[in-house]
């Protein structure tokens, strides 16, 4: 869901006025300082005997400069820095147990620890589902953590389908050679049971075409090369 913000007409003309008035008055301050301390910003200042040679316009003093212009900008504009991974909306229990019971219950047979839910994932995997829900193809954020997505035509596939699908996989890997089928794929179970992934955050969205997108996060992410899942 979206974020309403509701801000009164004369708080927005008091921040602006205020934010006009720190970057004026950081300026004016600024060019007394440079010129007082005879220092050029990012610069030594000249040895002892030697001739100050300050630019015609010094910078302003920085702390007073960026106060006021960030005060401006965040007026102005602070509806569009909200943070990427911001949570839009905290992921139902049940759906959290939709996609981690499966995913521990192939973990549980191979005798490995259990799978925790990670509310940091969780909102990596909501960010990026919605950046998929344009146009819903599988494409992977290449992020530094492990994932695995799946796409499914209509809107009535539950995350547990996901997992199902992934968890099939099973039957395709060979643990002695580590390698899949013959044209068949099964690095989204390898993922699932990665020994070394401990935490998991999933999210599932409807694509603007109509059909499901789902992402699951793992970190830390398995599928290296060269080395087996467990």
């Amino acid at each position: 869901m979206g974020m309403v913000v509701v801000i009164s007409l004369p708080f927005i003309l008091f921040t602006i006025l205020l934010g006009f008035g720190c970057y004026f008055f950081g300026r004016a301050r600024g060019r007394k300082d440079a010129i007082a301390t005879a220092q050029v910003y990012g610069m030594p200042a000249p040895p002892p005997g030697a001739t100050n040679s300050l630019p015609s316009s010094p910078p302003p003093h920085p702390f007073k400069w960026y106060v006021g212009t960030y005060l401006l900008i965040s007026t102005l504009f602070w509806p569009s820095l909200s943070k990427p991974h911001e949570l839009r909306s905290p992921t139902p229990n049940n759906t959290v147990q939709q996609f981690l019971i499966p995913h521990n219950t192939q973990r549980s047979r191979l005798g490995l620890r259990p799978l925790k839910w990670s509310r940091k994932l969780e909102k990596y995997a909501s960010w990026w589902a919605h950046q998929r829900q344009e146009d819903c193809s599988l494409v992977h954020s290449n992020s530094k953590f492990g994932e695995n997505l799946f796409w499914g035509s209509g809107r009535d596939w539950k995350p547990g389908d996901a997992v199902a699908a992934w968890a099939q996989e099973r039957s395709y890997y060979t643990y002695r050679t580590n390698s899949c089928a013959q044209n068949k794929d099964c690095w989204h179970y390898t993922q699932m049971v990665w020994r070394r992934s401990l935490k998991i955050g999933c999210s599932k969205v409807t694509c603007r075409g109509g059909d499901t997108f789902m992402v699951c996060i793992y970190d830390p992410p398995g599928n290296f090369i060269g080395q087996k899942p467990y």
